[in-house]
């Protein structure tokens, strides 16, 4: 049935309130479908936007990669280091992290440190007086301090026993706060997102790879 034929029948029915109210939701219902189809991205860049997406063209010259260690530590990019037990990976991350920490440090492994500030040791296997004995097995022979200032130095931060996926929510905020330029995170298996049980599955992993 039509509108008109709807019209005819609510008039000789004596009521015609009745078209009046059909009419009102016909109109509601042709505006929400009117809505529907507009809402929706109808254009690549619309699409894009509502994906939080981008063109790769549109970035243009990427320009000379920036470095916290010479070509070797890049600046906001992930470095993992991998080994078997005892081969120091520990203590080689928190040389790397001494270095950028300490503006004592001018090079790292033969590399020139490009980038001070402050790092933060995100220890999941350990505890602070075992970071603080090796930290201070490295300074002295360096014969210099534990960094620690207003824009440099070393933060520690316990996690063993927490989840990765609780603990990094907060590790981003200290990351905020602290204006950090380098995270450690140690272990391997912390630093994959695995549960502190599942260590030594990741390690296994590690040694095959």
């Amino acid at each position: 049935m039509d509108l008109n034929q709807l019209l005819q029948k609510t008039q000789s029915s004596g009521n015609p309130d009745v078209f009046d109210v059909v009419l009102r939701t016909k109109m509601w219902e042709a505006e929400e479908e009117y809505r529907k189809r507009h809402s929706r991205p109808n254009s690549r860049e619309a699409i894009l936007e509502k994906y939080g997406a981008i063109w790769l063209a549109d970035l243009g010259d990427p320009g000379p990669e920036k470095h916290l260690v010479e070509g070797f530590i890049a600046e906001g990019e992930p470095c993992y280091i991998y080994g078997a037990r005892g081969t120091l990976k520990s203590y080689n991350a928190l040389m790397i992290a001494l270095g950028i920490a300490s503006p004592d440090i001018t090079h790292v492994f033969g590399h020139e440190v490009e980038k001070h500030g402050t790092v933060i040791l995100y220890d999941a296997e350990m505890n602070p007086r075992r970071f603080n004995e090796r930290t201070q097995a490295l300074c002295r022979p360096l014969e210099i301090e534990v960094p620690k200032g207003p824009d440099y130095g070393l933060i520690y931060k316990n996690v063993v026993g927490r989840l990765p996926a609780e603990a990094y929510l907060e590790l981003h905020e200290m990351i905020d706060a602290l204006g950090a330029v380098a995270v450690v995170i140690d272990s391997w298996g912390y630093s994959t997102s695995s549960k502190p049980e599942d260590y030594d599955e990741q390690r296994a992993d590690a040694r095959r790879t």
